[in-house]
């Protein structure tokens, strides 16, 4: 699939206080009408581009974790989206990330969008790796995520069985640490979390 370019303000250039950009409503409209396609592609930086397909282990697992983190965010208030959801960010990017966490308080402000798109900033963000092209996207998607105001991002290697988890720090998202082996995984976001890898590999 060609990429799409899409004419408006540089994305590099918005500020993560401002609404949907022109981009993103020719984005949703353009989603809307090509239903079969509205889990494939994602508006990154006023182009549309096809997003890497995370294949059945890439999948399974984030259906997975998605599960263990709702569970872990029962009678909080707190979201966890289905797996791939796409969202509306006010840095004028639309991405799906593989698992997202919304809070209560930024749930409170969510809305719908065509193309069955949220436009919310979720706290949590999850990528998935399951081969070596998809982590460079995945670290590229992290300074989006940083404007955006995300406050924690973590990416999943499948080859490595790892778990590298970034958090919001006064400069931005910063490398806090990463999993791996009999480690438990933990988050500010959902302090009711304590997750042994080994329930997740």
């Amino acid at each position: 699939m060609h990429d799409v370019h899409f004419t408006s303000e540089p994305a590099r250039e918005r500020t993560a206080n401002l609404g949907p950009t022109t981009s993103q409503s020719f984005f949703a409209r353009w989603l809307a009408r090509r239903e079969w396609d509205t889990r494939g592609s994602e508006l990154v930086h006023g182009r549309v581009v096809r997003r890497r397909e995370p294949g059945p282990r890439g999948s399974t697992f984030a259906r997975r974790l998605q599960r263990r983190l709702a569970a872990a965010a029962e009678g909080s208030g707190t979201v966890v989206l289905e797996p791939r959801q796409g969202l509306e960010l006010p840095t004028g990017d639309t991405l799906m990330p593989d698992v997202s966490v919304v809070s209560a308080e930024r749930w409170a402000n969510a809305s719908p969008s065509a193309g069955d798109l949220l436009r919310v900033v979720p706290d949590l963000v999850v990528e998935v790796v399951v081969d070596a092209l998809a982590r460079p996207e995945c670290e590229a998607r992290r300074e989006i995520y940083e404007r955006a105001g995300v406050r924690e991002y973590w990416i999943v290697d499948l080859r490595t069985r790892t778990i590298t988890v970034s958090v919001a720090r006064r400069t931005g998202i910063e490398l806090g640490w990463v999993l791996s082996g009999a480690d438990t995984l933990r988050s500010p976001v959902l302090p009711e979390l304590r997750l042994g890898l080994g329930l997740l590999f």
